[in-house]
């Protein structure tokens, strides 16, 4: 008989935890062997890595292949005078040694002529500025090799594409884009902006000399000076902060132009702040570029010539420098100016910025120089960062290519009339240098997976003949198809841009569903005036802007209102923005017959940053835009995506309350948001949604539908190992379980906090307090207790500034808030939000007297909304927080029962996805699929103190899925069909019961302590006590499988770093010709995998056969794919007599040996693989220590003697202390005795722990829980090194008697024939091995 069974399922972004269970909650088991175990894998990177690789590759080889075209075109008559000019150019950087003999150790590098050589040439041209400039004014004949080296170089280095057309047009293309956007923004009218200009220009001036000119001139109002001083400071190259330039505490970016890092930086600035608000950061940035190359625009000038002036003002700076230090200070000179760690070495060298010279300078020179002329010319020239700076820097980004093709074409014309080549080639060379590769056209070569260009016909392309090779509005087309992302929905449909009409309105009215005015929200018929009245006239709608607009429109009666519930803070992060683009700006009404042309535009603006092919695409909707409006759309900019498609929004018709509606209609009916509207049973888009699905859906689930989803490349990679999994434990066991339940981690985009909260307090008392706040108490507080702000009851403390939140009493932070308890406002037997917005900080007495009790009593709310009012004005508490704390309504029903639903399921759309496929798979069978909120089986973990310990081992990962089955199973039981009124009258009942802290958890886990009975047959079908006691002791079991993904490695090469020749470090040669004894290479060669060989090794002077574990480089592996036979040849050309004993040995393999189990990670290097198990009261006290330390007694003897509850809580308290510090004394005499008899591989660790047991008791209770978490990080499975020495002037624990590199082992000899070869199914419940013995027989 079948026995039916569950399956649960822990993801996270690189581990899979999977358990089998029965009915009776027992693990199911196969061959003896419980069935439960974890799958680990490395995280999947993001494409970010590997496309910024290939983009410099990319960029790289063109460059290469503009320099070789012109090299072609100068052929034939270089060679007439000079046959070995471009030999000697190629191995220029080559050793004389090393060079061509047809050379003859020639030491010359450009010219070797008897009357003119390399010193001639630098002589006469110090720069490569100086041959430019010279050709560029003089028309007499130059020698054909100068010309070539000039046009080389600009041709090479050939400015920026930011601004399109010609010379002529550069300045005034600034002119009319950016700076009248710029002068728009800081309200400068036509006078204004012609002294603005002149002041950004006067490079007479110091940054902050020209920002305060200006400032002074625009004489900006209190409101937006703010706003006015960032956005001049920030044209000019000074630093700004993206919180000031938008009055948004919220934002974090900071930029600052002039930094040459800042390119790196562009992207994530666009994300943080939003593509709204990027766009005036695009403008600003595009100012500054201009107030850059002005400079280098002059009248019968040109760039070389700037060039050689700050060549001629380096030489002296320089000269006046080593004078100031040879008068002032001769015994520095030398350590100044000489030797590798000399200041100006180090500036040299790049390891030293200007402004940290400058500083030095200052610091040597300053009082001792101070009156010397050439130290004022030095502050002078410094305070305008002149002083010293190089002809190449980060500024000379901001030159367009026209200023460079403005020489090209003057050195071209001046020397055409000797050089007929270059009359001939004019309009080639001009096209070589000028030709960018669109983007939407994508790598030239035909095939592969990055390349989509379409041709017209076959041939060579070269940058005059691409029109005619390339067809690049087909080619457009393509991109367009590979830029499709899916609908979170709905995969097989694509989304919509970010900037549809379409989508700024589903975000405009999502964002207005969830405001309220006055406590309010607004009904259906406000917000439809409001979206269409309001947010089509203003691009960004503040709070200022809705009350005005209400209070002129007579909605409501006074302008004093409370507006909450926006995404950002005192305005609407969503606009229709798009929409008044073209209602003002475009100047067309919008109407049904023309709405879907406009949405198209919009699409191709998004994807076509390059005017040429939108210019041409625009043409198709001529019949509906003249030609004005054309021009106009041209200079829209709209980026990014949204997440959802139009068929989603607009392309499904359900039956709802109000009729026949979309989801975009029944927006503009109801007052329910989007995911109350697809969500509810109210509606039935739910069900059309699933239905549509399943219509798609195969049986088969393929890696296809999975890569098909909206989500990141780490998280699909779970789910499809996820399948696997599912898969081989159904065909193991023969037939498809009852139930398949999963839980997904939620750190799949883990938030970094990028602002200190000391900071973040500091500014809001300063708000709080004033001018008072240096001389409160709170500050010296704040200080003392800076180290302690990551835990949340001291963050809270201070958040409400160390007053009791419900009764403004003080609390006692020197006693370390024992008196205190962290209060949900929301109950947690409602929602699991314990989110800074749900918390509050309590005396312990207030908290027991509120329960599980909402709204807030209403004697706490008279007598706190002053001071809650002020700390949320000082910003110490959000507007969400203080409307929960204030709101007087009882939570309705349906809000209730929402709660509670959400305790039961998950609501993210990409585990719907996955368990609408697994269902699909299994819809032969009774199997369902249920995917239970994240964190559900964390929160069971904590309510029943079962701590997680990942440092010890990996089987937390199976033993969370243990529990996401179990909670599964018992929700089903409980709930059989997730009826939402039958839901919410359990709770009801449940809430009506006295209530014990258990309670006052989630509802649902809270409920599993009550046995449930059917009321029908009066079967018992949960009994509290006998399952909780099942859970207890498998938890405790340590029997679970644990495997790991094989791995082929097939994205790098070797490290990034190329080495000098003298680093020391093992090298890899740069190219064939290069040995690394002369010229250095890259380290750390990367392996695709390893194969065991036996071959004739050279050993102490005699060949003798020997079997090892070597390396296939992965340079060799991806050769292979295009060169069959390469493996063969590099085992040929490095192993004498070479017999190949395993062809493949894959990263991760596994191995036994002497006892060990160990992963392969290098041809000479393992690392364990075997899991610790520890007694679990030893696990249990490890666990609590390293996550909190030894717990702390906060209820203190005195507090305890009154009060039954609170001596229960501390009589617990003692016991857990207790209990761990315990753990913490037994530890190493457990772990020492596992070490000595399980982990040989680690060879004398074991007996020197054992030996140390009496220098381990010694150490303090902080110190063992350090080592504690030293040496479990050495032996857990996939361990690294750790270093338990540290330095010799600074030992970590060395009386322990561990090695100082304790963990993963290195320069291990691996002989195959002596290990053995284990291979495991992804479970780990079908395996077999491969004794290596029989490797080395004859076979």
């Amino acid at each position: 008989m079948k026995q039916s069974y569950s399956i649960g399922l822990d993801i996270g972004t690189n581990s899979v935890g999977w358990a089998v269970i029965n009915e009776s909650f027992d693990l199911r088991k196969y061959k003896h062997q419980n069935m439960w175990g974890a799958h680990l894998f490395d995280e999947a990177q993001k494409a970010a890595t590997r496309r910024s690789f290939r983009s410099s590759r990319r960029r790289l080889a063109r460059r290469k292949r503009r320099v070789t075209l012109i090299q072609q075109i100068f052929n034939d008559e270089i060679q007439k005078i000079d046959p070995h000019f471009y030999l000697r150019l190629s191995e220029s950087m080559l050793h004389i040694g090393d060079k061509n003999s047809a050379l003859e150790l020639d030491a010359n590098i450009l010219f070797a002529d008897h009357s003119f050589t390399d010193k001639s040439y630098r002589e006469k041209y110090p720069t490569i500025y100086h041959l430019r400039s010279d050709l560029f004014h003089n028309s007499a004949k130059q020698d054909i090799r100068l010309v070539y080296l000039a046009l080389h170089h600009i041709i090479k280095y050939r400015g920026n594409f930011l601004v399109e057309g010609g010379v002529d047009n550069v300045i005034s293309s600034f002119d009319s884009q950016n700076l009248q956007t710029f002068m728009d923004f800081i309200s400068a009218d036509e006078s204004v902006a012609k002294k603005v200009k002149a002041i950004l220009l006067n490079r007479s001036l110091s940054r902050s000399t020209r920002k305060s000119a200006i400032i002074e001139l625009l004489q900006p109002s209190p409101d937006n000076k703010k706003t006015i001083s960032e956005a001049v400071g920030a044209v000019i190259g000074l630093k700004w902060n993206a919180n000031k330039l938008f009055e948004d505490d919220s934002l974090e970016a900071k930029g600052e132009f002039s930094n040459k890092n800042y390119e790196e930086q562009r992207d994530e600035i666009a994300t943080a702040i939003g593509d709204d608000r990027y766009g005036l950061v695009e403008t600003l940035e595009s100012v500054y570029q201009w107030t850059i190359f002005s400079q280098f625009i002059r009248k019968d000038s040109c760039l070389s010539d700037i060039m050689i002036e700050k060549y001629d003002a380096y030489r002296q700076d320089l000269s006046d420098l080593k004078a100031l230090f040879h008068e002032f200070i001769p015994q520095k000179y030398k350590t100044f100016f000489h030797g590798d760690a000399a200041e100006f070495e180090l500036y040299n060298n790049h390891k030293r910025n200007l402004n940290d010279l400058y500083k030095s300078i200052k610091k040597q020179l300053g009082e001792v120089a101070k009156d010397d002329p050439r130290y004022q010319r030095f502050e002078k020239r410094a305070e305008l960062e002149e002083f010293l700076s190089r002809q190449r820097i980060r500024d000379n980004g901001a030159i367009p290519h026209q200023i460079h093709q403005y020489e090209l074409e003057r050195i071209i014309y001046n020397q055409a009339q000797y050089y007929p080549l270059l009359a001939q080639n004019r309009d080639k060379i001009i096209s070589i240098f000028t030709f960018k590769l669109p983007y939407y056209i994508g790598p030239l070569k035909t095939g592969g997976n990055f390349a989509w260009s379409v041709k017209k016909k076959d041939g060579v392309i070269y940058p005059w003949n691409f029109d005619e090779i390339i067809d690049d509005e087909a080619s457009a087309e393509r991109f367009i198809d590979r830029m499709r992302n899916n609908c979170t929905y709905l995969p097989d449909e694509e989304v919509l841009p970010k900037n549809s009409l379409l989508y700024q309105e589903y975000e405009v009215r999502n964002e207005l569903k969830n405001v309220t005015v006055n406590g309010e929200r607004l009904s259906p018929d406000i917000q439809n005036r409001i979206v269409d009245e309001l947010f089509t006239k203003e691009s960004s709608v503040t709070y200022k802007k809705l009350i005005k607009y209400l209070y002129d429109n007579q909605i409501y009666n006074t302008d004093s209102l409370i507006i909450s519930g926006t995404a950002k803070e005192k305005s609407f992060a969503s606009s229709r923005k798009s929409y008044i683009d073209f209602t003002q700006k475009v100047g067309v009404a919008i109407t049904p017959k023309n709405q879907q042309a406009i949405e198209e535009v919009i699409k191709w603006i998004t994807l076509f940053e390059d005017k040429k092919i939108l210019a041409k695409k625009l043409q198709k909707h001529s019949g509906i835009f003249n030609e004005n409006q054309l021009r106009t759309i041209l200079k829209l900019n709209y980026s990014g995506w949204g997440r959802l498609s139009r068929k989603l929004l607009d392309g499904i018709t359900a039956h709802t309350p109000y009729g026949e509606l979309t989801v975009i209609e029944t927006m503009r009916r109801c007052s329910d948001n989007f995911m109350q509207i697809i969500q509810s049973d109210q509606y039935e888009f739910k069900k059309i949604i699933d239905d549509i699905l399943s219509v798609n859906q195969r049986a088969d689930i393929t890696y296809d539908d999975i890569k098909n989803l909206a989500g990141s490349p780490g998280i699909k990679r779970a789910l499809w190992r996820s399948v696997r999994i599912v898969d081989e434990i159904v065909d193991t066991i023969g037939y498809e379980p009852k139930l398949i339940s999963i839980e997904m981690a939620r750190n799949e985009d883990e938030k970094v906090r990028t602002k200190s909260r000391y900071s973040q307090l500091e500014k809001m008392y300063k708000e709080l307090y004033g001018k008072e706040y240096t001389k409160s108490d709170i500050k010296s507080q704040l200080a003392n207790y800076k180290d302690k702000l990551d835990r949340k009851k001291y963050y809270l403390y201070f958040l409400q500034n160390g007053k009791c939140a419900y009764t403004g009493d003080p609390l006692d932070i020197e006693n370390d808030l024992r008196d205190s308890e962290i209060d949900h406002i929301l109950p947690r037997s409602l929602t699991k939000d314990d989110s800074l917005d749900n918390t509050v900080l309590v005396l312990r007495k207030e908290n027991q007297r509120k329960l599980d009790d909402y709204p807030i009593a209403p004697d706490i709310q008279n007598h706190m909304r002053p001071i809650w009012t002020s700390l949320k004005n000082a910003k110490l508490m959000s507007q969400l927080k203080f409307q929960r704390l204030t709101s007087q309504k009882q939570l309705s029903e349906d809000r209730v029962a929402g709660f509670v639903n959400r305790q039961l399921v998950e609501t993210r759309q990409i585990t719907k996805h996955l368990a609408r496929m697994l269902t699909e798979k299994y819809h032969d069978s009774a199997t369902e699929v249920f995917t239970i909120r994240a964190g559900m089986s964390s929160e069971y973990r904590r309510i029943h103190d079962l701590p997680k310990c990942r440092e010890v081992n990996d089987l937390h990962h199976a033993k969370d899925a243990y529990l996401a089955a179990v909670l599964a199973q018992y929700i089903k039981i409980r709930y059989p069909k997730l009826d939402k009124a039958f839901v919410y009258g359990e709770y009801m009942k449940f809430k009506s019961k006295k209530q014990t802290n258990m309670d006052r958890s989630s509802f649902i886990l809270a409920s599993m302590s009550y046995d449930l009975t059917n009321k029908e047959t009066g079967e018992i079908i949960w009994q509290s006590k006998i399952t909780h006691d099942v859970i207890d002791r498998t938890m405790k079991y340590n029997d679970c499988l644990i495997t790991k993904k094989n791995e082929i490695g097939d994205n790098q090469f070797y490290d990034q770093t190329i080495y000098g020749k003298n680093s020391g470090a093992t090298m890899i040669t740069r190219k064939a010709n290069l040995p690394v004894d002369k010229y250095g290479g890259y380290s750390g060669r990367k392996a695709a995998y390893f194969m065991a060989i036996r071959y004739l090794k050279q050993v102490r002077n005699k060949d003798v056969f020997v079997n090892e574990i070597i390396s296939v480089p992965t340079q060799i592996y991806t050769l292979e794919k295009t060169k069959p036979g390469s493996i063969n040849e590099y085992i040929r050309n490095n192993y004498k007599q070479a017999k190949v004993l395993i062809s493949k040995i894959p990263i991760n393999q596994k191995i036994e040996h002497e006892g060990n189990e160990q992963f392969i990670v290098g041809s000479s290097e393992v690392t364990n693989a075997k899991q610790l198990k520890l007694p679990y009261n030893i696990e249990y006290a490890v666990a609590v220590a390293l996550k909190q330390g030894i717990p702390r007694i906060t209820i203190t003897e005195e507090q305890a003697t009154s009060d039954d509850e609170l001596q229960n809580k501390r009589n617990k308290q003692i016991e857990r202390r207790n209990k761990v510090i315990n753990g913490v004394e037994k530890f190493w005499g457990i772990y020492a005795e596992k070490l000595a008899n399980q982990y040989q591989q680690f060879g004398n660790a074991g007996p020197n722990a054992q030996s140390a047991l009496a220098e381990y008791s010694e150490l303090s209770l902080d110190d063992k829980i350090k080592v504690i978490g030293l040496v479990l990080r050495a032996t857990h499975a996939g361990s690294d090194r750790v270093d338990m020495k540290g330095s010799e002037n600074k030992p970590v624990f060395p009386e322990l008697g561990l090695p100082n590199s304790f963990g993963r082992m290195a320069d291990k000899s691996l002989d195959p024939t002596k290990l053995t070869f284990v291979y495991e199914s992804i479970t780990g419940l079908h395996r077999r091995k491969l004794d290596g013995k029989s490797l080395g027989r004859d076979r």
